[in-house]
């Protein structure tokens, strides 16, 4: 025969295996520098001669075993992390931001963090020995890709079961790095060190047990200091010394998030953690990255969403605009399962088949928002609730009104206008005073805003007492300030040079607490000369909440994502369409105004672009309202369709009783595979003979042909065997009369390329294997049987 026994896969714990290394092989090429060396002998000294030093990135040895396949599929594994070791920002221009967004940001916090940490250790990092900073060897193996339908040259050596995959090279590979990187092993006995690793081996299979995980597609949860959410509840929603409405708040905070997912922590609330709910993303349906970050936004704003939800169609036969009433239902039903539905991402498609978007259109997002609530505010004007108008409604959370005061430098003579606005336009310009790679602060950028501005030369002001064109000096007052500010930054500016729109790349720093001055009256301010704005006294306190950035350098295209907080919890999560972080401090660009260090230690954003920021007595006014009214929700046990919420509730609990009974089956077929997993360790991996036998097995005859595409299902311990079962029992399975020829005398050769030659120890024992695996797929059959 042309074909032999895989060297490997007779004794693994014996064979002899070569380890090469990343400085002295590259694949494909003979090298005469690698290293072959019998694994058991690996001791530290060939370990430390590859070491690098610490300046080097981290080293990386790679496993061969002799199969082809197998040491082919390392390679590959190992080029794979070739490319990746790479910079991540690299190659990305004209491809989708995802991705670079995704490695941008993460790098951010990182290196955000380790800014922070390394400042504050400087000292100690310094004072540290040098010879603890060791790289590790990472070392590479490969296995078998998935899919069944890809065909590998040892597919067709009959003898080669290694090239199998699954659970026999998740075994040579556990074997190998064991031996590589453990200094325990090696040193007893074979018969010793055999039991110890095929010990750790079980061990490992155990402990990947997921049998306890959420379906993907169900909303998540995780678990954070209760200390975080008492913090925010007494500095933002709670007053001073309300320590036991804070105890209070924190309870139904945790049963609210109990109640929004599936397999929820029975414990209510511990002494130090507390459970919470993961928001879900939108799907990208194309390009409305820009309409996904703007929905995030407003589905946290707890103003807005219950506004929304108060809406109803008029039904006593009014004129409506019918397809804005198909707008509000969509964004009604949207958002309340965006924040109480049962699943970890929502489709935007009605909504945007609503509103007639392009998919495959970018907008920018302020300019969406300001037509989509021109045309709901009147909609909503038409629509009464209870004898309450929502048409006030988004005038009563973004609107706010400018007071201009000009005053004449001859005869001080004052003219005022007052001017309404849904969002105040931030320039951050050079002008603003920053230095070179500097940042510049949002509050900085508002006094900014405040400043007087002086009308002379070309741009004098014309003077009715005077009649002619005189000096002046006009300033801006907030004469009325919303609830919600929103602060559009004007990124966008025309180029005169190129006549085309560019995006202004200053980094701005955002404080999570904005002071914005006003002034009560007109009289407040009065006719003083040289008064300024910031005489008036009176300023209002603002919290940040949401902040939506632009990611890239043209003012024409890029990727919106979302920073949101979740106003009960104060907790940010970053939403990045579908892909939802939570930010455990907050947004990357964020400090604290109070502290020094906090904001010399915070990096500028160059893509933060709108921003949102809540009225603290407004802040905790909502909150309460929302913890309350969830609260009552949850509570009702009897299905009434009189609110948007209270049908979402029972919708939510009734997709969890479909998927607790999806999860159960699961969790019967996670079963059947953890107890495949473990009869072949014990039956074939485990046991002193070759896992494929010696020769002398297959001359005297003693050898059984089996189906490859069977074995490989039934080695990979990922793949059930149920489609198996449902078409035939066990006998069936196993029967290879296919593989004898029409004369039935002896075996076809045009189909013994797709089986394996196995021993008949080695049969009986897989025979054995699927047989109780069976049983335990009919007893699983019959009580999903009887749950349905």
């Amino acid at each position: 025969s042309p074909w032999r026994i895989c060297s490997a896969a007779v004794d693994p714990l014996s064979s002899k295996w070569r380890f090469e290394f990343e400085d002295d092989v590259e694949p494909g090429k003979n090298n005469a520098n690698s290293k072959e060396t019998a694994i058991e002998i690996i001791d530290d000294d060939s370990k430390d001669s590859v070491k690098s030093s610490p300046d080097t990135p981290e080293n990386v040895a790679f496993f061969q075993c002799g199969c082809p396949c197998v040491d082919k599929w390392t390679k590959d594994q190992w080029e794979i992390w070739k490319k990746k070791k790479k910079s991540p920002l690299k190659n990305l221009k004209g491809k989708k931001r995802k991705g670079y967004h995704s490695c941008l940001e993460n790098l951010d916090r990182l290196q955000t963090a380790d800014v922070k940490q390394s400042t504050r250790d400087a000292t100690e990092a310094k004072a540290a020995d040098d010879h603890s900073e060791i790289v590790p060897i990472r070392l590479i193996c490969g296995n078998r890709p998935p899919g069944n339908d890809m065909i590998f040259p040892c597919d067709q050596n009959p003898y080669c079961l290694i090239s199998l995959g699954g659970i026999l090279t998740e075994y040579l590979n556990f074997i190998a790095s064991k031996k590589f990187n453990d200094n325990d092993t090696g040193t007893g006995a074979l018969g010793e060190e055999k039991s110890y690793i095929n010990d750790e081996f079980l061990k490992q299979l155990d402990s990947e047990d997921d049998s306890t995980k959420l379906a993907p597609d169900v909303r998540q949860s995780f678990e954070i200091e209760v200390s975080a959410i008492r913090d925010h509840l007494l500095r933002f929603v709670c007053k001073q010394g309300e320590s036991r409405i804070v105890d209070d708040c924190l309870v139904k905070i945790q049963s609210i998030h109990h109640d929004l997912v599936m397999n929820h922590n029975d414990a209510i609330l511990t002494t130090d953690k507390i459970w919470l709910s993961t928001p879900p993303g939108l799907i990208n349906l194309g390009a409305t990255c820009y309409l996904n970050s703007q929905l995030q936004c407003l589905a946290q704003n707890l103003g807005f969403a219950h506004g929304i939800f108060s809406w109803k169609r008029r039904t006593d036969g009014a004129e409506v605009n019918s397809r804005m009433d198909r707008v509000l239902e969509t964004m009604q039903s949207i958002l309340a399962r965006m924040r109480y539905g049962p699943c970890s991402i929502v489709c935007t498609n009605e909504f945007s088949a609503a509103l007639s978007l392009e998919n495959n259109e970018m907008q920018d997002p302020n300019e969406f928002a300001r037509l989509l609530f021109d045309r709901m505010r009147e909609t909503l004007r038409s629509s009464c609730i209870d004898g309450g108008d929502l048409g006030d409604l988004l005038p009563s959370i973004f609107g706010g009104s400018f007071l201009y005061i000009t005053t004449c430098s001859e005869c001080f003579q004052q003219t005022r206008k007052s001017e309404e606005f849904m969002e105040v336009t931030l320039p951050i310009a050079d002008d603003v005073g920053l230095q070179q790679n500097s940042s510049v602060d949002i509050q900085r950028c508002v006094d900014f805003y405040l400043d007087p501005e002086h009308l002379v030369r070309d741009n004098q002001y014309f003077c009715s007492n005077c009649n002619k064109k005189c000096d002046a000096k006009r300033e801006l007052f907030f004469k009325k300030l919303p609830p919600v500010l929103n602060v559009q930054l004007a990124r966008y500016v025309f180029d005169r040079e190129t006549l085309a729109k560019r995006k202004v790349k200053t980094k701005v720093l955002l404080p999570n607490e904005l002071r914005v001055p006003f002034i009560v009256s007109d009289s407040q301010y009065g006719k003083k000369q040289n008064a300024s704005f910031a005489n008036s006294g009176v300023e209002a306190d603002y919290v940040l909440c949401a902040v939506q950035n632009h990611l890239g350098s043209s003012a024409y295209q890029g990727h919106y994502t979302a920073d949101v907080m979740d106003w009960t919890t104060g907790r940010f999560y970053e939403f990045n369409d579908g892909e939802v972080t939570l930010l455990e401090d907050g947004p990357v660009s964020s400090f604290e105004p109070d502290s020094d260090e906090d904001r010399r230690l915070t990096r500028g954003s160059e893509d933060a672009y709108n921003l949102f920021y809540v009225e603290k007595s407004y802040l905790s006014m909502k909150s309460l309202d929302e913890i309350a009214k969830v609260t009552e929700i949850n509570n009702r046990k009897q299905e009434t369709h009189d609110n948007v919420l209270v049908s979402m509730k029972f919708e939510r609990d009734e997709h969890y009783d479909r998927e607790e009974k999806v999860q159960k089956k699961m969790n019967r077929r996670t079963k059947r595979l953890q107890e495949r997993s473990n009869l072949i360790c014990r039956r074939l991996l485990f046991r002193d003979k070759a896992l494929m036998g010696h020769a002398s097995d297959f001359s005297s005859g003693q050898s059984v042909w089996l189906d490859s595409s069977m074995l490989r299902c039934f080695f990979s311990c990922d793949d059930s065997l149920d489609e198996y079962f449902r078409k035939a029992r066990v006998a069936s399975i196993l029967n290879n009369n296919s593989y004898l020829c029409k004369h039935s005398n002896g075996l076809n050769p045009y189909v013994a390329c797709r089986g394996k030659l196995v021993s008949f120890e080695m049969y009986k024992a897989v025979k054995e294997i699927i047989e109780a695996e069976y049983e335990s797929f009919l007893r699983d059959e019959s009580d999903g049987d009887e749950t349905h």
